[in-house]
Formats: structure tokens, sequence, C-alpha cells
């Protein structure tokens, strides 16, 4: 937005400045810090042709600036002018060849990763996730190392020319460790776990991004089937807190004092991903990519520096010649003067915060640490230590905001789409989850129905798997559990009473309501989003469940309404054709308000869907009924006249047809979902507690299969927020070499790496 608006009233004002008429010195200052702006407040990464056209529009503004300059100018004025201009076009010249530069490093660089781990493993030597041994994960230096195609093979290959300037995760956390018992080795042993290790997991992050890259370019991912690929993540980043290495359990203590629900305690695992996802959305959508490709920017940061030191001097000039302007000249001035503050002020805050985002960036960080690791001497001084402890310990970077939006199909008011709320990721959710993540390595409880029904009596998986085989599609699915889950929970609060009351205003008319909701929409906004019984679960009472009922249920209830929440993104983060998904829940909200209009309470709703179950199950009697006279009526008729009764039975064939699709027209997915909510509340025979243990599971288990079911293009879309929590699970899930049913180009989950002792043909042109 103000790229935009600051390259339109670039345009405009400078064609003003082309009149002869206008003579106002002042013109000429904003010619020179508007053309500076235009340039300053970019952010976004140009993609495409955008690459090239981007930097030529602001070299040309800047030459037309210069231009304008040509004319008669106080000289007080001149010298700054021309001096910030001369800066910013260098700025935008540097820019440009770096960019070019930068953009064909990055496609080179995803291909060698790809090559590089077809030969990173190695048999003979043991790897242990706790220390990193045999995880030689790229970091930094593989663009410094030499490549070649030896035979018999000729496959790619890194010769490390300059050993100790290629960085893998090995070599950092053997410098963790301080095994070589040095003063600076235990300096940057101790660096590395300052703060639970938060550089040590960073470089992690960064190595483990620069593996999920190659989803996004149909790139073939060779150590799936490997054994450290799934030891790396469930021996190493999902490990129990309680089973880490022993260098590390100390600071444990750090984490478990906070006391936080969510991500407030700061779990290793989401710290790695919002880390890993944070440098992704910087690859595809920042700049920040393009000015690391080569280092830090030293360059470009100067650059920057030197900027705000012509924006002081430029400052301090418009101040003096404001007070020695002639007499016939301070009309036209101090109409300018506010105006130039303000540009000044804009431009000079941009800068400092570029400069600011430059320092405190993760990319430093990593550069930092791989620094170190390579020569050590940097921390000999106290005062360096001191420096690049206060870098490493701010970050100016946006991750995951840390929350869950929420949706109820059956609670929400009046059902509107728009409506759109969030809450913190419970603790309860994010230990189901990780458990359910964890139990993914045992191939038996791989299948996360089956799994989940292991709390349930054996006499109802066989009707639930009736019920779940008759959806096709995982939006019909999604839709079937939210609305047994909802189901359930009016279930929970008639049976104890302890339902949450919904607010006196849901029954004010729409007419009413809408043009209020507009007038106070900041207030609602507000107050919705942080609610907890308004418009979202829960709608039950939690001081009235046990403790471990409580546990369960809000993991249910806060998963099954994130997955309804993922149906409303534009795209859906769920498998399949995003028209059809669009088209399905469509239909299913218009069918559920229909179904559920005027229902103001929790008794009026749970007692409306029991009389549709009611409803559809004497359906179902009496077609059964009919279809049994039928057939007695056609075994008592006449056999002599064998004609008709042939043509009898084929309109009774007929009309059994028709009753059949006018049944099952009726069998909307809320009538379907609320009696496979009702089988599961039988098959618990009143044990609430094994109810919800359930659903819990269950729902856990669905969110990871639905995360890795995803396509890598819908994710890619939700990078700018810090991703949703499908696209932390999904990252994970790829690292572990789970990567689902999704095609993904030659990756194939049979794909074999090269390791020493096999020799294999390599394609050198890999699909992008």
């Amino acid at each position: 937005m103000l790229d935009v608006a600051a390259y339109s009233l670039l345009h405009f004002t400078l064609g003003l400045m082309q009149r002869p008429s206008l003579t106002n010195s002042y013109y000429h200052v904003w010619a020179v810090l508007l053309v500076t702006l235009r340039y300053s407040v970019k952010h976004g990464r140009p993609a495409g042709i955008a690459l090239r056209q981007t930097p030529l529009v602001d070299l040309m503004s800047s030459f037309w600036a210069a231009n304008i300059l040509r004319s008669q100018i106080k000289l007080m004025l001149k010298i700054p002018v021309w001096l910030l201009w001369s800066i910013n076009s260098a700025r935008i010249i540097h820019g440009f060849v770096s960019s070019e530069h930068a953009t064909a490093s990055h496609k080179d660089n995803v291909r060698l990763v790809a090559e590089y781990m077809r030969r990173e493993h190695r048999p003979s030597v043991a790897t242990d996730p706790a220390t990193m041994k045999g995880y030689r994960y790229l970091v930094l230096g593989e663009a410094k190392q030499k490549k070649e195609a030896r035979p018999p093979h000729y496959g790619l290959e890194l010769k490390p020319t300059h050993r100790e300037k290629l960085i893998t995760l090995e070599k950092i956390w053997e410098w963790e460790r301080g095994d070589d018992g040095s003063t600076q080795g235990r300096r940057v042993s101790a660096l590395l776990k300052d703060r639970n290790g938060m550089l040590r997991d960073l470089c992690l992050s960064f190595a483990l991004y620069k593996l999920l890259r190659r989803r996004f370019y149909n790139l073939p991912i060779y150590e799936t089937k490997l054994d450290k690929t799934k030891q790396l993540i469930f021996d190493g980043i999902l490990a129990d807190e309680n089973a880490r290495s022993t260098y590390n359990t100390y600071l444990e203590s750090e984490e478990a004092s906070r006391g936080k629900s969510g991500l407030g305690r700061d779990k290793r695992v989401f710290r790695i991903t919002k880390a890993e996802l944070s440098f992704l959305n910087d690859f595809f959508y920042s700049r920040h990519a393009l000015i690391f490709a080569n280092g830090f920017p030293f360059f470009r940061l100067f650059l920057s520096t030197l900027v705000v030191g012509a924006i002081s001097y430029m400052a301090v000039a418009i101040h003096q010649y404001s007070k020695i302007a002639k007499q016939n000249e301070l009309g036209k001035v101090r109409h300018g003067v506010v105006f130039t503050w303000v540009l000044l002020s804009l431009l000079g805050a941009k800068e400092i915060i570029e400069i600011a985002g430059y320092v405190f960036s993760d990319w430093t960080k990593v550069l930092l640490v791989c620094n170190y690791v390579q020569q050590p001497w940097w921390l000999r001084a106290r005062v360096m230590e001191m420096v690049v402890r206060l870098l490493c310990r701010y970050s100016l970077v946006k991750r995951w905001h840390g929350r869950i939006g929420q949706y109820n199909l059956v609670f929400g008011l009046d059902h509107q789409r728009h409506r759109f709320a969030s809450i913190d990721l419970p603790q309860q959710v994010q230990e189901a989850v990780l458990l359910s993540l964890r139990n993914l390595r045992n191939p038996s409880q791989q299948s996360y129905l089956d799994s989940a029904l292991s709390a349930v009596p054996p006499a109802a998986h066989e009707k639930v798997h009736a019920k779940v085989n008759a959806v096709e599609g995982d939006v019909h699915r999604v839709l079937l559990w939210h609305i047994a889950t909802c189901y359930c929970e009016l279930h929970l609060a008639e049976t104890r009473s302890i339902g949450v009351r919904r607010p006196w205003w849901v029954k004010v008319p729409r007419w009413v309501m809408i043009p209020l909701l507009w007038v106070m929409m900041p207030i609602v906004e507000y107050f919705r989003t942080r609610s907890t019984g308004v418009w979202t679960a829960p709608f039950v009472d939690q001081s009235g469940l046990e403790q471990m009922e409580r546990k369960h249920y809000i993991t249910a209830i806060s998963l099954s309404q994130y997955c309804a929440h993922v149906l409303r993104l534009n795209p859906p983060l769920i498998p399949g054709n995003e028209i059809l998904t669009k088209a399905v829940l469509d239909q299913v909200i218009v069918e559920t308000h229909n179904a559920l209009r005027r229902c103001y309470s929790i008794s009026d709703t749970f007692a409306r869907l029991q009389g549709m179950i009611q409803g559809q199950n004497n359906d179902q009697g009496k077609i059964t009924n009919n279809q049994g006279m039928t057939q007695e009526q056609s075994g008592n008729g006449n056999k002599e006249d064998e004609a008709s009764n042939n043509q009898g039975t084929a309109e009774g064939q007929r009309g059994k047809t028709k009753r059949d699709n006018g049944g099952a027209a009726q069998n909307t997915l809320l009538k379907m979902g609320s009696q496979l909510g009702q089988d599961l509340i039988d098959a618990a025979d009143g044990n609430n507690e094994a109810l919800w243990a359930f659903l819990a599971k269950h729902w856990a288990g669905y969110v990871l299969h639905l995360a890795q079911s995803t396509r890598a293009s819908h994710h890619k879309l939700y990078l700018s927020t810090g991703g949703e929590l499908m696209t932390h699970l999904w990252a994970l899930l790829s690292h572990a070499g789970l990567m689902g049913a999704v095609a993904h180009g030659e990756m194939g989950t049979g794909a074999t790496p090269i390791q020493e002792d096999q020799p294999q043909v390599l394609d050198l042109h890999p699909t992008s």
C-alpha cells in the first residue's frame, strides 16, 4: 500500500515540477526525497519480469529528479540534495546488480542442495540426533566449495577445497559440546547454549529450510527412506524434554518456570519450525533472502547509513534556509516546511528500521554463528562477546503468532462465513498433536481413525467406519466429524447442565444487528476474537469437568473448530479441489442455517438435532417396511401371468429407487454428523472421558493427515503470517520423510539416495 502511494505521489509531483511557473526551491527537495522514499518503502520481493522492471522504474525516476535539479536552486540546498540523490542512485544500481546475481545464486543453490543430499549419507558412520553426529546437513559455505562430476557415475559432488568454511549441523553441535577444551571453544559453546540453545536451533532451522525448499521446485528428496531422517525428528526435535541430551537439560528450568500455556513455554519443536518458516517466507516474499545471498550486506548497510547522514545534513540545511530566506520568499517557503519535515521524518525512520532489520535479522545471527565456528578468535575479546550476545538476544522478525483460527458451524451466529475468531494454541492441543506425531513412527499406528478407535468399545468400530466411508473427500469428512463433535458437546452440556448461556444479542433480528456491527465493528472485533463462549466454543463450563475429561474436551473442540476454520480460508488449506470445497461448505452452511433457524439456546439446538435423528430413523424404518411389503406382494403374485409380474417388478424397482433417492436427498451432512455423534455417545455408554479421549485422538491424527496431504503450493500462500498450524506440522512431517499421498515431482517414496558404495548415474537436469 505504501509502495503504491509513494509511486503515484512521486510521478504526480514530478510532473507538476516541470511547470516553469513553479520555482519554489522546496520542489527540488521534494523530488529527491520522494524518489528516495519510493525506493526505501519497498519490502516485498519482485518476481518474474517485475524483478527487472522495478529497478528500471526507480532509476528512471531518479534521472527525472536529476533533470529537475538542473534548474536554479539555492546553493545551501543544492549540496545536500545532490548528495542524497547520488547515494540513492548508487543504491538503486547496486540493488539491481546484486539482486540479479542473488536470484541466479538461489536457483543454483536449491539444486546443489538436492544433489548434495543424494550423497550426504555415509553408511559407515553411526548417527545420533542428540549430538548431530552423522548429520552433514548444509548450513553455510557450500557455494565456496568446488563442484565436481567424477567417474564412474559422474554425479555432482562437493569437493571441500575450503573445509573450514563448510558449516554443517555436525560441526555446530561439536562446537556446542566444547570438545576441544580451549578458552575460545568454551566461549562458543556457552554462546550456542545461551537461552536454551536458541542460536544452535536457529542454525538447525536454517539447514531444514534449505531442505524444505525442494518441495516447492519438484526436486527429488532422496533421504525419505533413511532411518536417520526419521531419527532426526522423532529422536531429536520431537524427543521428550526429559530425554534430551545431558548438556542441555539444566536449561529446562527456565522454560518450566514461565508456566504459560500455548507457545509461551517456547516449545523447542515450534521454535524450530517458526524460524524455518520465517526463512522460507523471506525466500519467497521478502528481499532478505536476496540481500543476504552473498553474506552480510556490508555495502548496503554502508549506503543506508550514508542516506541517514544525508538526511540529517538536509534537515540542518532546511532549518537554516527557512531562517535566512528573503521576505518575498517566506510565503512560498513556509507552505513547504511542514511537508518537507514529514518526508524527512518518514525517510529517516524507514532507513533506521531497515538498518535495524539488517543487524538484528535471523540471517545475521546464522552468519555470526557460522563465522564463530570458522574463526573462533573473534570471541577472544569480552567486548565482542557482549556485542554478539546483544545482537542475538533481540529479533525484529515477525514469526508465527501462536494462534489458531476457530469456526463453529453449529453455533456460529447466523452461520456467516465472514466471521473469524482465534485462540492461543492450548497446551493440551500441543501435547496431543505432538504425541500423535510421535506415534507415526510406528507403521501400525499411522491410521489415525483405527488408532483413535482404541478408546471406544470394539462393537462401535464397524458402525463408525461405515459412517466415515459413506462420504468421499476430506471436506466431507471434516464437516461430518465437526458436526459430530458439536453434537457431543451439546449432549455434554445438556446432560450435566453445564452449558454456557449464549449472549442476549443473538436473538436480535439481522436487519437490526448488521448496522450495529458496522458501527461498533472495532469493539465487537476485539471481544469476539478474545471471547470464550460468545460465537465460538467452548460452550461448556469447563469447571464442571474432571481434569482428564477437560483436557480431552479442549483438544477435541479446538482442533475440530480449527479444521472447520481452514475450510473457510481462501484458498482452503485442505486436500482436494478448491471449488468443490467452497461449494460443499456453502451448501452445508445453508442447510445448517435453515435447519437450526430460531434456535437461540443450547437446549433448542440439541432438541432440534435430536428430532432430525429420530425423523431420519423413522423414515428409514418406513422405507424398509415398504420394501418388505413390495417383495411379499411380488412373491404371492400369479406365476402364470409372468409378463404382468415382470412389469410389476420393474415398476417396484423404479419405485424403490425413487424412494432411496428421496431418502438420500434428505440425508444431509448435518443429519449424518448428528447421527455419528449419537452413535459415539451410545458406544461410550456413559463414559464421557473415553468419548472425548477418542475425539481428541481422532482430531489430532486427522490434522496431521490433512497437513501432509495438502500441496506445498497451498502452504506457501500462508507463509507471510508465519504459517498456519498445519504448515508447521507439514514441515515436520516432510523432514520425517512422511510425504502423504501428494504427488511431488520426482520425489517418490521409493527414491534411493546414493551412498558411498552405491554408484548411480546422475540426472543433471532435474525438474524445476
